[in-house]
C-alpha cells in the first residue's frame, strides 16, 4: 500500500471509531436513552 492509502485507511479508522465512541455516549446518556427505550422520567 502506498503511503496516501494507509493515511486514508487511518482517518478512515479514526472517524470510524469517533461515530462509534458517539453513538455509545448518545444511547449511554439519559435524555435520547429514555426516548429510545419508551422510559418515562423517574420511572425504572
Amino acid at each position: 500500500m502506498t503511503a496516501a492509502q494507509w493515511i486514508f485507511v487511518v482517518a478512515l479508522g479514526a472517524i470510524a471509531l469517533l461515530i462509534a465512541f458517539f453513538a455509545v455516549y448518545v444511547v449511554s446518556s439519559t435524555m435520547w436513552g429514555g426516548r429510545w427505550y419508551g422510559r418515562k422520567r423517574g420511572v425504572q
